[in-house]
């Protein structure tokens, strides 16, 4: 569980959004959302699931390449999260 204060509570949307975004490309695993919130006063949080660690395949860097490339080949119309840290970004398409 991630944590943060209720004022920033928009970075865990953003990453909610984001990680969605990823596994819906099929392409490469990422952790499940379980939750996400305030706890109404003071704090924001973001519930993800466990990906446990496992022995490094022999093609890890190679299969991991393949998996990034096929990820960043699925077309969307937006990116990006809005925010760096805690700076909110404008994005738009050049």
């Amino acid at each position: 569980m991630k944590t943060n204060t209720v004022k920033n509570a928009p970075f865990f949307t953003a990453e909610m959004s984001g990680l969605k975004a990823i596994a819906n490309t099929h392409a490469i695993g990422v952790p499940e959302v379980l939750g996400y919130g305030t706890d109404g006063n003071s704090y924001s949080f973001l519930l993800l699931s466990f990906i446990r660690s496992e022995r490094k395949i022999d093609k890890y860097w190679e299969t991991f390449g393949t998996e990034l490339a096929a990820m960043h080949a699925v077309s969307y119309d937006h990116f990006g999260s809005g925010y760096l840290s805690s700076v909110r970004q404008i994005l738009a398409r050049v």
